[in-house]
């Protein structure tokens, strides 16, 4: 037990380490990373056994690192930035320190104080130490918390008491003190409860959104037009700002993504949140379908980009369904990492309670809906909002012909009435109207549904006619500056009016892309929606149909009879299943189905299982048929034949068990045989539909047995397999919680109850939802209060066992909210057990205060048991402070209440009285002699009581003294006596520049020096400018501080330093700020032919230090100075130098040198990583000039690795030869080769093939991706960059594109028998809209407007509104 609560104990600790310093660096304060050095030391020594001490102790702002280990030959560097130049940046001073620590620590490692990059790649550290380890070297709080597991008991209470000492006086990021930002719509007043469903989860299990965003972190929300999304969100806003679950709070926001252009992802957070973590961020983004079609692609490569580096932030993307891509088995969908959610339709129970609430007569409002023939489209929550209050002022409806222009005429008479003062608008309505329809026009053409203020300026360029928009309610200037309708429907409708005047040449013209005339723009959907529906043109219809089988879905039921029906269902599966590719989920087939006939053809498709997609497509169909036609025996055999037959694929058998369950056609026994048949194939796809079927039949009494014998193989849901594939479904897991909320007989109850108490429970969310469910099942089960509380307190037990702190706090949550606190806790209190770190702070009220205070009173309780509520229990509990005066007159012990520093201010103010006194020696002296008096004995003080005095933080909060401690720690040796002549003979001048230089590199937020303290330094600088050497000041990896000072200050403050020194400083360079500070500072202000003549003496003269080389051959190259190639090139050569220096010797050697003579003389001569770095600069110049030396590298290598390098450049350099040695290394290992210390390897250079005569190699390639024995990784495979560049290649221009789509028609035609094949669909799918993207025209405004002016002249229909 005690184990268990100091790992928890260490793990909360840890956890407020890291959730302290994102706190502290996102608001700018940096020096807790300081103050953390001594904490990670002593954490480090008690659980590696390491002796670790601060550098600094060692010798004031000690280099490169801050911790180390003299015995151990260690070094670490503790930080808060993870990156590589962080990296790179410590091994840089590793080398080059004047220290020579090279010399002194053989092993470096790093601490990352926020955390550790998911993933660090060797080649990209520059200059390693030769024993660093990529894997083990850079640690985190994870790899200590998996340390723990290799601890006693002696040392995990050790490490557990030093965090409690350590934090009991540290502040927490305060949340609370933030204000949330509310979504204020009126139409939540009157919010309709929503579900999504994931169509992916073969049970298709509806949640509300809310729920779907606890549990997972990439969500995207797909639905039509109209139907909600918007609203949705922003409830989603309201609901998380009320939501702190697992003390985890959340600060979600709204942004609209229809203005996006490029930006960084980061931007879209409001200035309000800018200092609040991103773990407690919710970005909810609406509208990825409203982003013009040039910028989606950016979008979703920079949202992919900020998912990766920010796995734990939750993000919202919304957008509807036709212009989103579902993931398959072979592509990731339109954005990778996304769970793809669909919105629910309305039910008619929850219109009810919407008619309810606006005081609504359900039955006449039904009776109304029904004679007006609305019943279509009285469930799209637009319509829905519309029609009610249409009916609230009205008494009736209009008809569904005339609904639309209902809505907008509302609106204008309600513009009419509210301005009848100001103009006229019955008057000019016609004008007005026209001008709307025109503006939805150019929308639509535009491919966006806003204008920007310029635009709309260039559109409308009458100012009459600009009045006259403005007032239009539909019409509005946004807060951002753009124009736009209030809602999208509008502009599509009046869109759909205005081409309606045209013909039906005209329209296809309009819709559909310049050189693929039967393919429709997905931005017109919508628009040809209201076209179709309003003006019922079936020849239209007819053409549509053709183009897009699809399109149905998008047409009310009654303007299609039931022989186009029936034709469409059979024309969309035959489609589709020809092709080999799913229905997509966003084609509602539910009033495709006319007649019996329908589901036989179904059924036979079914049984004929030419395909599992084919099969898949029927049962998608018939899962969602409204009448089954009597044929209730026929489907149920032909599903029960599915789900017991080997031929059928899991996943076809997977929803046959899941439609038996929706359409109530199953049993428990039918179901146990299915279980049976299948045993040796059951996976996670199986095992959810298992309990999808008992969970939805209401059965899980009687079948409580399936659950508990899978729970060893479900609760794996994070386990992986060798080729990184999931191998358990997070659903599954869903679907097994929901089983214990379903619980209703007391027996099954104990079963489930036995059942909890052998498993392990971890603190995890999915977890707690076990323990939820199981609660409440107990609370359904029984009646009896004695029994209810006896129930919990064995599930409470179990979890407080294994201190489940998520687990305890949800069961005491259940319990107040039916009132039982009181009585749980009477029967707690009465068991004999050790009890849980904190228990009492999660179950303690005020009556149970009130009854363990009278308790206590009369001896019952014990004194260990009453300190540990009071330490752990809120102080403003009823009754607290009573037992707490109770306790400490019993026990004679005080309890000790946490002191709140601001650590921070502390710092600064101290900084600033330390700072002040250094510019006046005497006053330094005074504040010395101050302390000496306070902490020293006979006026002097020696460094070991300086520095327990530091570790025990005895004047942690003395303003005064807190910098003069670490000052005086840093600036004595062990035996050395501190008193006020200690400082009698140091260079005064030399401490001042020392101190505030320390001060201000490397520091994000600089301390403030006033003008007079400016002055002194610039004294300080003039006197001694002149004594310095820069030329000798980096000689022998050594450092001249006072070089390094004076040039420091020059930069800082723009002091003015004679021309000679100047022109010396070329040879000087350091880093602040993490970053080099370059030599403009010196061009500026000397002659440039005198900086190019130095350089160039230096360059060809001198061994030159690694930054000021760098600097030269900057210079050089941007003033084309080419003379420098011989030392340049002995720079490139020499290994020793860094590998950043080199690449940049090399970029300097092919530009100034014939590329020929650079590889003979330089290239040839360097080893493969060095080749590696610089190969892309040489193809990028010549393609062709490396082929014959890499084709002889690759096929004389005996090393495969290496053949693979000169391969990936011979492909990179579109060379048949590399391409050809791939594909037979492929056909013989069946998988890629992975090169795990690159990135860029060969199989992502296959993406980036662009030439076509490539394209037989990557055909060949993409042929053997469909073997069933080649086994591709996911991730860094050959099928995805295969797809990508073949797409890449076709979408060029037209006659590449027939060429590709061709050889692709080729492909899947004569690989049938390969069961993926369907993917090759896709591809031809995809590549149509990437070309015809490409092709796709990008109107101006005033193109648009000569393109209406020619469609009115056609029709002899000419107005100058615009």
């Amino acid at each position: 037990m005690e184990v268990i609560e100091n790992k928890d104990k260490i793990r909360t600790y840890l956890s407020t380490i890291k959730a302290n310093v994102e706190m502290s660096n996102f608001s700018g304060y940096y020096d807790i990373d300081r103050e953390l050095e001594n904490i990670i030391a002593k954490l480090l020594n008690l659980i590696y056994g390491y002796k670790l001490v601060n550098a600094n102790e060692k010798k004031v702002n000690f280099p490169a690192v801050d911790i180390v280990d003299d015995g151990n030959k260690l070094a670490i560097q503790v930080t808060a930035d993870n990156s590589y130049e962080k990296i790179n940046h410590t091994f840089k001073i590793y080398w080059s320190s004047s220290e020579k620590l090279y010399e002194k620590y053989e092993y470096v490692k790093f601490f990352m104080l926020k955390g550790k990059q998911d993933k660090y790649q060797i080649n990209k550290i520059v200059n390693p130490t030769s024993t660093f380890n990529i894997n083990s070297d850079i640690m985190d709080y994870d790899d200590l918390v998996n340390e723990l597991q290799k601890l006693d008991a002696n040392k995990l209470a050790e490490i557990a008491e030093f965090l409690e000492n350590q934090f009991i006086s540290r502040v927490l990021p305060k949340l609370s003190n933030v204000s949330k930002i509310s979504e204020k719509e009126p139409r939540l007043d009157n919010y309709i409860n929503r579900f999504v469903v994931n169509k992916q989860d073969a049970n298709g299990s509806q949640e509300r959104l809310i729920e779907v965003v606890k549990e997972k972190n990439r969500v995207v929300l797909l639905s039509d037009a109209g139907k909600g999304k918007t609203l949705e969100l922003k409830k989603l806003i309201n609901d998380l700002n009320e939501l702190k679950e697992n003390d985890v709070e959340y600060f979600p926001f709204y942004h609209r993504l229809n203005t996006y252009v490029n930006e960084e992802i980061l931007s879209f957070i409001p200035n309000e949140y800018k200092n609040i973590y991103l773990k407690n961020l919710v970005f909810v983004l609406d509208g990825f379908d409203e982003i013009e079609e040039k910028n989606k692609k950016t979008f979703v490569r920079k949202i992919e980009e900020f998912c990766k580096d920010n796995n734990n932030v939750k993000i919202i993307i919304s957008c509807r369904q036709n212009f989103y891509i579902n993931k398959s088995e072979n592509f990731d969908g339109t954005i990778n990492g996304f769970n793809e959610f669909y919105m629910s339709d309305i039910k008619k129970e929850n219109i009810d309670e919407f008619l309810n609430k606006k005081h609504i007569s359900n039955e006449v409002f039904w009776n109304e809906i029904n004679s007006k023939n609305l019943n279509y489209i009285i469930f799209n929550p637009f319509y829905l909002n519309e029609i009610t209050d249409i009916f609230i002022q009205e008494k009736e409806l209009p008809s569904r012909e005339q609904l639309m222009d209902y809505i907008i005429n509302r609106s204008f008479l309600f513009d009419n009435n509210k301005y009848r003062n100001t103009i006229d608008l019955e008057f000019q309505k016609n004008k007005l109207t026209s001008l709307l329809e025109k503006v939805a026009l150019t929308l639509e053409y535009l491919g966006r549904n806003y204008l920007t203020i310029d635009e709309y300026n260039e559109l409308v360029k009458k100012d009459e006619n600009k009045e006259l928009l403005k007032y239009s309610s539909i019409w509005i200037k946004n807060s951002d500056g753009n124009f736009s309708f209030i809602h999208n429907n509008f502009g599509e409708y009046l869109a759909a009016k205005k081409i309606n005047e045209y013909s039906l040449s005209t329209i296809k013209k309009i819709v559909t892309y310049e050189k693929v005339e039967s393919k429709i723009k997905p931005t017109w959907i919508n628009t040809l929606t209201f076209l179709v529906n309003k003006y019922k043109n079936n020849e239209l219809i007819e053409w549509i149909i053709s183009c897009m089988p699809e399109f149905i879905c998008y047409i009310e039921n009654d303007i299609v009879n039931k022989d186009t029906k029936k034709k469409v269902l059979r024309l969309l599966l035959e489609t589709y299943n020809n092709q080999k590719m799913w229905l997509p989920y966003n084609v509602r087939t539910n009033n495709l189905v006319s007649d019996s006939k329908d589901i036989e053809y179904l059924l036979d498709i079914m049984k004929n299982n030419l395909h599992y997609t084919s099969v898949g497509n029927a049962l998608y169909i018939i899962e969602n048929i409204k009448e089954l036609y009597e044929l209730e025996d026929e489907i149920k055999a032909v599903l029960l034949y599915i789900a017991k037959h080997k031929k059928y694929t899991v996943y076809n058998r997977s929803m046959a068990i899941n439609i038996l369950a929706n359409l109530k056609l199953g049993n428990l026994k039918e179901l146990l045989e299915i279980i049976k048949i299948n045993k040796q194939e059951e996976n996670s796809t199986l095992r959810k539909s298992y309990f999808y079927f008992c969970n939805t039949l209401e059965i899980v009494n009687e079948s409580i047995k399936v659950f508990i014998e899978r729970w060893d193989i479900s609760k794996n849901v994070f386990r992986r397999t060798d080729d990184n594939e999931d191998i358990y479904s997070w659903d599954e897991l869903q679907e097994f919680y929901k089983a214990f909320n379903k619980i209703s007989k007391p027996k099954t109850l104990d079963k489930a109850i036995e059942f909890i108490n052998k498993i392990d429970i971890h603190d995890y969310n999915e977890e707690n939802k076990l323990i939820i469910n199981i609660c409440n099942s107990i609370f359904n089960t029984h009646k009896n209060l004695n029994e209810i509380v006896k129930s919990l307190l064995r599930v409470y037990l179990k979890v407080e066992e294994e201190y489940n702190y998520a687990n305890m706090k949800s069961i005491i949550k259940i319990i107040k909210s039916h009132d039982m606190l009181l009585e749980f806790f009477k029967e707690y209190m009465k068991l004999e057990h050790k009890r849980a770190y904190r228990v009492y702070e999660i179950i303690m009220d005020d009556e149970c205060m009130e009854y363990y205070y009278n308790g206590y009173k009369d001896f019952k309780y014990s004194d260990d048991t009453t300190n540990s509520i009071l330490r752990f229990t809120n102080n403003s509990i009823k009754f607290y402070t009573d037992l707490k005066k109770l306790y400490e007159e019993r026990s004679g012990e005080k309890i000790k209440e946490p002191i709140i520093k601001d650590h921070k201010k502390i710092q600064e103010e101290s900084e600033k009285i330390f700072i002040n006194s250094l510019f006046n020696k005497t006053e330094f002296i005074n504040l010395v002699m101050d302390f000496l008096n306070q902490y020293g004995k006979d006026g002097n003080i020696d460094l070991e009581t300086l520095k327990d005095i530091r570790r025990y933080d005895k004047i942690e909060s003395n303003i005064r003294y807190r910098e003069l401690l670490y000052f005086l720690c840093g600036h004595f040796k062990e035996d050395d006596k501190v008193n006020i002549h200690s400082f009698d003979s140091w260079d005064w001048d030399f401490v001042i520049l020392d101190q505030i230089y320390r001060r201000i590199d490397d520091r994000k937020e600089e301390i403030e020096l006033e003008e007079n303290q400016i002055q002194i330094i610039h004294n300080i600088c003039d006197r001694g400018i002149t004594k310095c050497d820069f030329k000798t000041a980096l000689k022998n990896n050594k450092i001249n501080l006072r070089c390094l000072y004076y040039w420091f200050f020059r930069n800082k403050f723009n002091f003015e330093y004679p021309e000679n020194v100047l022109l010396d400083m070329l040879e000087f360079e350091f880093s602040t700020n993490g970053k080099k500070v370059g030599i403009d500072y010196i061009i500026q202000v000397v002659n440039k032919d005198k900086v190019s003549k130095r350089i160039i003496e230096n360059l060809n003269k001198k061994q030159i230090y690694y930054q000021v080389f760098e600097n030269y051959v900057e210079y050089c190259m941007d003033n084309e100075i080419g003379e420098c190639c011989e030392s340049i090139g002995k720079y490139l050569l020499d290994r020793k130098n860094f590998e950043f220096d080199r690449n940049l010797a090399a970029k300097y050697l092919i530009k100034f040198m014939q590329l020929k003579d650079f590889i003979d003389k330089y290239f040839i001569k360097l080893e493969i990583k060095m080749q590696r770095n610089i190969i892309n600069m040489i193809i990028e110049k010549d393609k062709d000039i490396l082929y014959e030396w890499l084709l002889n590298k690759m096929n004389t290598t005996p090393k495969v690795a290496n053949k693979m390098f000169y391969a990936q450049y011979l492909i990179s350099s579109n060379k048949v030869e590399g391409i050809e040695y791939y594909y037979t290394f492929l056909k013989k290992t069946k998988k890629p080769y992975l090169d795990k210390q690159y990135y860029n390897d060969i199989n992502e250079q296959l993406s980036m093939i662009s030439d076509i005569k490539m394209i037989d190699y990557l055909i060949k390639i993409l042929e053997l991706t469909f073997d069933a024995d080649f086994k591709d990784d996911s991730f860094h495979g050959v099928y995805n960059n295969i797809r990508k560049s073949i797409i890449n290649i076709g979408k060029k221009d037209d006659k590449v594109f027939v060429e590709v789509r061709n050889i692709l028609k080729n492909v899947f035609n004569e690989n049938q028998s390969y069961k993926h094949i369907g993917e090759i669909s896709y591809m031809i799918k995809d590549l149509e809209n990437e070309y015809c993207i490409n092709c796709l025209n990008k109107y101006t405004i005033s193109e648009i407007k000569q393109i209406l002016f020619e469609l009115d002249k056609e029709k002899n229909v000419i107005d100058s509104y615009l």
